[in-house]
């Protein structure tokens, strides 16, 4: 189970997938070496979704939420009982839903670099680099409304960084 049992008169409620179950993930990597002394690198990454608990309004005495009726631990984005949750939402006057977002990851980046000989061993390496090149919007797994009660539930509000760049220099000696 999970940190806190979330229902003591059934605390098998409480067994699914970790937190940080990530169902597939696949990460290719290359790199090649260009005229004039330049290498140049890339790394693919992508990812599934992290799944995430449907919970209702009520704490329990230790603070934690209960779980949706109908649903258990981490069943967002592992085949989620969408009608479930409609039904408890309709018991707050809540509209359904027929989907949620997903937060699967998907970056590629790029390295290229060259050296500059300095004297005997050692040498200078100029460095560019930038990192989810395309700028696919990578959402944040930690913001996910996973209120059942609330009109944003199942949305996620924060995204990582769309792209980002950076120089650098190393010196070897």
């Amino acid at each position: 189970p999970q940190a806190a049992i979330v229902n003591y008169s059934n605390p098998n409620l409480s067994w699914g997938p970790a937190n940080i179950d990530r169902r597939n993930s696949l990460v290719a990597a290359g790199s090649v070496n260009l005229p004039w002394g330049l290498v140049l690198g890339a790394i693919w990454t992508v990812r599934s979704s992290l799944p995430f608990s449907a919970v209702t309004n009520i704490l329990n005495a230790d603070g934690t939420r209960q779980y949706v009726p109908g649903t258990s631990r981490n069943q967002g984005n592992r085949g989620l009982d969408l009608s479930a949750v409609n039904a408890y939402r309709a018991t707050l006057g809540l509209a359904p839903i027929s989907s949620v977002v997903t937060n699967a990851f998907n970056s590629f980046d790029v390295h290229i670099s060259k050296y500059f000989f300095v004297k005997e061993q050692r040498h200078l390496e100029v460095i560019g680099q930038c990192f989810n090149l395309f700028g696919h919007v990578n959402l944040l797994a930690a913001n996910y409304t996973t209120n059942a009660a609330s009109a944003s539930f199942g949305t996620i509000n924060a995204a990582g960084n769309l792209q980002q760049a950076e120089l650098a220099g190393r010196f070897v000696f």
